[in-house]
C-alpha cells in the first residue's frame, strides 16, 4: 500500500462486503472513494470495488469499517453525493460496451454505498506518461483512438455524457484494450439536447469546453465530450497539458500552433485535435460518425496521395485525380469548417446555408447569420441573397458597414 495513503480511511484488507466481496487491496483514492481489488468468496472471481467516501466529511467509526459523517451539517451533503455515486453505477451498468469498464453490483452498507466493477489489469493512460516521460507514439494513439471513440458512440447512444474524459480516465490492459472509467462527472443527455440536471457538472481544466466550464448545460452534447477527446489527444501525443479554450482563441495563427503545438505531428492528426478542439462547439463533430468519416478520407488519402476523397452527405466518396475539388455542396463539414475559417467566401457561403438548413449540423441561425455575413462582406451576392432568406433583409452596402 502507498505510505501517503492515510489508512484510517481504508477498509482493512480481509474485510467482507455483502457476504461475499472480500477486500485484498487498496488500489486508489479520489475526492470521493476509495477503490479496492477485491475476490468473490463464492467463485474465487476477481473484481474492483468502489466506495463512496467523501474527502474532509466522511470518517470510519473504531472499527475502521463503519463510514460516518463528521458534522451533523453535513449530512444533506453527503446524502445528495451518494445519490449521485448510485447514479454513476446505474449509468454504467446501462452500457454494455467491451470498452467501458462493466459494473456488476451495487450495494449499500457500513453507512455508505459501494459498486462492484470488472478489475482492468493495466495502466491508466495519465500513468503511462508518467512512467515513460514521454509521449505516445502516434501510431500507437490511432490504435487507441477507435477503442475510445467506440466507447463513447455505445455512451452517446444510450445519451449518456462522460463529461470527463481525459487519459487519467483511460486504461489500457495487458493486451491493449481501451476500458474508459470514471462516469462520476455523466450527464444524461435530454431528447432536446442539454443535459439533463440542475446541478454543477465538475470538469478538469484543459480537458473541458467553453460551455461546460460556463455551466451552459443546455448547450452540452456529443460535442462537449469530442473536445475533451482532442485535448486528450493532444497530451497523449505531446505530453503536454492542453490549453484552455481562451488561449486557443487568443491565438491568432491560422494552424493555432502557438496554444497547440504539436510540431511533429502528421497533418491528419494536427487536423483532427484543430477539429475536435474548436472553440465553437458548432464547428466540433456532432458525432462519431463524422469522426469516423474523417479518418477514413484521411486514411484514403494518405494511401495515395495523387488521388483527393471528399465524402458527400450520402457518404458516396466521390474521388478526382490529381486536382484540388472545391465542389462545396458534397465536401464534408470538416473540410468545410477548415476552408471558411481560412477565408474562403464560397465555403463560408456553403457553411452559412448548412446552419440554416440543418445540414450535417444542428440548424443554428445566428451561426448561419455569422458566415453568410462574412462571405457577403467579401462580395458573395449569393451570400447577399441568402442573407435576406433568413428574414433580415441586408444590402451589400450594410454589410460592408458591419
Amino acid at each position: 500500500m502507498n505510505n501517503n495513503i492515510n489508512t484510517d480511511n481504508m477498509l482493512r484488507v480481509g474485510t467482507v462486503l455483502h457476504g461475499t466481496y472480500r477486500i485484498d487491496r487498496y488500489l486508489s483514492s479520489g475526492g470521493f472513494g476509495n477503490t479496492y481489488v477485491a475476490t468473490n468468496i463464492q467463485f474465487g472471481e476477481q473484481y474492483a470495488i468502489k466506495e463512496f467516501f467523501m474527502r474532509g466529511i466522511s470518517q470510519r467509526d473504531n472499527n475502521n469499517t463503519t463510514v460516518s459523517v463528521s458534522y451533523t451539517d453535513n449530512r444533506e451533503t453527503f446524502a445528495s453525493q451518494l445519490e449521485k455515486f448510485k447514479k454513476e453505477a446505474r449509468r454504467l451498468r446501462k452500457l454494455n460496451n467491451e470498452h467501458i469498464v462493466r459494473v456488476h453490483d451495487l450495494f449499500e452498507e457500513k453507512g455508505t454505498a459501494y459498486y462492484v466493477m470488472d478489475y482492468i489489469d493495466g495502466e491508466h493512460l495519465s500513468d503511462r506518461l508518467k512512467r515513460t516521460g514521454k509521449p505516445l507514439s502516434e501510431a500507437e494513439v490511432m490504435q487507441l483512438l477507435p477503442q475510445i471513440l467506440d466507447a463513447l458512440q455505445a455512451a452517446h447512444k444510450e445519451g449518456i455524457l462522460h463529461l470527463d474524459l481525459k487519459p487519467a480516465n483511460i486504461m489500457v490492459d495487458r493486451q491493449g484494450v481501451v476500458k474508459l472509467i470514471d462516469f462520476g462527472a455523466s450527464k444524461q443527455q435530454s431528447a432536446q439536447g442539454g443535459a439533463t440536471t440542475s446541478t454543477a457538472v465538475s470538469y478538469t481544466n484543459g480537458y473541458a469546453p467553453r460551455e461546460q466550464m460556463e455551466q451552459n448545460l443546455e448547450k452540452f452534447g456529443p460535442w462537449t465530450d469530442f473536445y475533451a477527446l482532442g485535448a486528450t489527444i493532444y497530451t497523449l501525443l505531446t505530453n503536454k497539458k492542453p490549453p484552455l479554450p481562451s488561449d486557443i482563441d487568443d491565438d491568432g495563427s491560422e494552424d493555432k500552433h502557438l496554444a497547440l503545438p504539436m510540431p511533429y505531428i502528421s497533418n491528419k492528426s494536427t487536423k483532427l485535435v484543430l477539429w475536435l478542439m474548436a472553440t465553437y462547439r458548432n464547428h466540433r463533430p456532432q458525432s462519431v460518425v463524422e469522426i469516423n468519416m474523417f479518418m477514413d478520407k484521411e486514411k484514403r488519402t494518405d494511401s495515395n496521395p495523387q488521388r483527393d476523397a471528399i465524402v458527400d452527405d450520402n457518404n458516396t466518396l466521390l474521388i478526382t485525380e490529381g486536382e484540388n475539388v472545391r465542389d462545396y455542396s458534397v465536401m464534408p463539414i470538416y473540410n468545410l469548417i477548415v476552408m471558411a475559417e481560412r477565408g474562403d467566401a464560397d465555403a463560408q457561403n456553403e457553411l452559412g446555408l448548412r446552419y440554416m438548413d440543418g445540414k450535417g449540423v444542428k440548424t443554428d441561425f445566428a451561426n448561419a447569420k455569422e458566415w453568410l455575413t462574412r462571405s457577403a462582406q467579401k462580395g458573395n451576392i449569393d451570400a447577399l441573397n441568402n442573407l435576406n432568406l433568413l428574414g433580415k433583409p441586408l444590402s451589400y452596402s450594410d454589410c460592408k458597414k458591419n
